[in-house]
């Protein structure tokens, strides 16, 4: 019986691991780090250049054979004879899209109304609103107006900061309470944080982009001066990794939270073996839970300064392991 994961480890070098996917030279742009196949899902994806597709369509590719010739393959002597599903895979066959920019295939712009209608601009916001970001953020006014953002007065998001956040042509925001709540950020209802970088817009041009956790933690290091995007959590969806596959960026640092180290290790790893340019961590001090609340630009530049690149990373894990060992 013919068994897809076996025939990928025979005729190809596994160059990386994610999860169930095997990460291989593509067959239809020669990149051999871009290529994320799962055999036993069904699926091929090349962030590369865009090829995608299931088995069937990868093995007529690979093998150079018909629709006919791979189902029998599969099938032995039984053929499928389905019109549609040939079609199907016919379309899932073109090696690449014409849209490269577009996240999500055969879909508009995904856009969350802001509710404008019940904001103000930070000028006329409350006295409160106005100290907390001043006095416990340390940001300017005019610096966070610059970045959109604005005060709701009235509505479910009432005494809320309004964040926008858009990634190419997708939109949506971030509602940030200003006091203490046991939600302190609400997005709206069917929000999909995964397609979206925070301030990817503004520093996907850039050689050099520090990824945080959250939104104020971006800012405080773009008003140090550094390129900053937020992933909106701990660790990068499959769609923000493509998202910086899309760059010219040279070099990706991450600087999460003092609590999340092993998340960025393993986020840093994952991105790594698909990632061209050179990958970084940043740990942060005992006493720097995370970026956000360092005020001081030369502590920071510290930070960076001291930053590890993965690879010296995986060595010095090697060594430690092999004291262990001994």
């Amino acid at each position: 019986m013919f068994e897809m994961k076996k025939h990928i480890q025979s005729n190809f070098r596994i160059m990386g691991t994610s999860g169930s996917n095997l990460i291989i030279k593509c067959i239809f742009c020669g990149d051999d780090r871009h290529l994320w196949i799962d055999p036993d899902k069904g699926v091929f994806h090349c962030f590369k250049c865009e090829a995608k597709g299931n088995n069937i369509s990868f093995l007529m590719a690979h093998l150079n054979k018909s629709f006919k010739e791979i189902t029998e393959l599969i099938n032995g002597n039984k053929t499928l004879e389905l019109n549609d599903i040939y079609e199907e895979l016919l379309g899932l066959y073109e090696a690449r899209s014409n849209e490269s920019d577009r996240l999500i295939d055969n879909l508009s712009f995904y856009e969350m109304a802001i509710p404008d209608s019940h904001c103000v601009e930070l000028d006329v916001a409350s006295e409160t609103c106005k100290k907390y970001l001043i006095s416990k953020r340390h940001h300017s006014l005019a610096f966070l107006k610059k970045y959109g953002f604005k005060f709701c007065v009235q509505g479910y998001y009432n005494n809320r900061l309004i964040i926008p956040i858009e990634t190419l042509g997708h939109k949506s925001f971030q509602a940030y309470s200003i006091k203490k709540s046991d939600k302190k950020v609400l997005n709206p209802k069917g929000s999909k944080k995964s397609l979206f970088l925070y301030l990817y817009n503004y520093f996907r041009k850039e050689d050099i982009v520090i990824l945080t956790e959250g939104i104020f933690d971006a800012l405080r290091l773009v008003n140090f001066g550094y390129n900053s995007m937020a992933i909106l959590g701990k660790t990068l969806s499959n769609q923000q990794k493509k998202l910086l596959l899309k760059t010219k960026i040279k070099e990706v640092v991450f600087c999460l939270d003092n609590d999340a180290y092993e998340d960025m290790v393993r986020e840093a790893e994952l991105l790594s073996k698909v990632f061209d340019g050179k990958v970084s961590i940043i740990q942060l001090g005992e006493t720097d839970k995370d970026p956000g609340d360092i005020t001081n630009k030369e502590v920071f530049n510290n930070y960076f300064k001291g930053r590890t690149e993965l690879s010296e990373l995986n060595l010095l894990q090697k060594d430690i392991n092999q004291l262990n060992l001994n």
